[in-house]
């Protein structure tokens, strides 16, 4: 095993942080709540454009484009919050916390516009808007939370937690070598002995 270099990027990007490392941060805890009630608005946007998509047959030509944008973007959302490195690097914009969140923030706004006033219900009304200004809601947070610079937080506390992997494997590794290097000793001093 190589040892432990602090500059080398690559040596860190390559350690898996689970959720279990992560729990261990309150910050972290409070990204993960985030990046979860994402997906479920991500997901919930999709599901409400496909719904209306396939209550209003009828629907005009605008509306049609833009709902099939909607279930495009909240899937792209919900991907993009599993952190799947194929999908951040071919949608390198939502790397931001600004970016995503106005572009989540963007999907919300989709699930609003085109009033059909109750043609298909009341309920339907209520939901739709209901997942549109969740979804804007969670868009402002992200928006507000890049500003702030959260994200580079969030990768400080990562590359922490992925150093004291590191260097819990490099502990566990020199005290297997220091054992042996040991035990070699002892049967050295032992045959030495024997001369």
């Amino acid at each position: 095993m190589n040892h432990f270099d602090p500059s080398d990027t690559r040596q860190l990007s390559n350690v898996q942080v689970t959720s279990q490392d992560a729990s261990q941060f309150l910050f972290l805890r409070i990204c993960i709540i985030l990046s979860r009630v994402t997906q479920c608005a991500g997901g919930l946007s999709s599901l409400m454009n496909l719904l209306m998509l396939f209550v209003f047959s009828t629907m005009p030509t605008a509306e049609l484009i833009l709902r099939c944008y909607g279930v495009v973007f909240g899937v792209l959302i919900v991907l993009v919050e599993l952190e799947l490195p194929f999908v951040l690097s071919h949608a390198a914009f939502m790397d931001s916390w600004v970016a995503r969140g106005l572009c989540i923030a963007f999907v919300g706004l989709l699930d609003v516009l085109f009033d059909h006033q109750g043609a298909a219900g009341p309920n339907l009304d209520f939901w739709r808007h209901l997942v549109g200004y969740l979804v804007m809601c969670v868009g402002s947070v992200y928006t507000a939370l890049g500003l702030l610079c959260f994200r580079k937080l969030k990768a400080v506390a990562l590359t922490r937690i992925r150093r004291e992997k590191i260097m819990k494997e490099e502990v566990h590794h020199l005290t297997a070598q220091k054992l042996e290097i040991e035990r070699l000793l002892a049967d050295t001093e032992s045959k030495l002995e024997f001369l």
